[in-house]
């Protein structure tokens, strides 16, 4: 019995051989794959917590300038000489000592 030669190229290997050569290659390129969706994951997450960081500062950015808004307002219809306030209440015709008035017959 003579020994067989090792495969000089590509074309003189067996299907045996070209098949273990597919598993392993497909095997590589599966991990690739997951470390690659993996990557693109954790890069898209990290995206995300960002913008929903900036959404939250912008929203409380808004909430703000409501506030200040509201203020501006309040001061405005003080100076023009309205009546605000609990002040306004007790001023009010409708109100005597904390109660409603009572209505005669009903």
């Amino acid at each position: 019995m003579t020994p067989q030669p090792a495969p000089s190229s590509k074309e003189d290997r067996s299907l045996g051989d070209l098949l273990g050569e597919l598993t392993q290659e497909t095997i590589t390129l599966i991990r690739h794959e997951f470390a690659l969706a993996k990557a693109e994951t954790t890069r898209n997450v990290v995206r995300a917590g960002k913008q929903m960081g900036l959404l939250a500062a912008g929203g409380a950015l808004v909430y703000a300038g409501v506030l200040a808004l509201i203020a501006a307002l309040i001061i405005l219809l003080d100076r023009a000489g309205m009546p605000l306030g609990s002040s306004s209440a007790r001023r009010h015709p409708c109100h005597r000592g904390g109660r409603l008035p009572r209505h005669e017959g009903t």
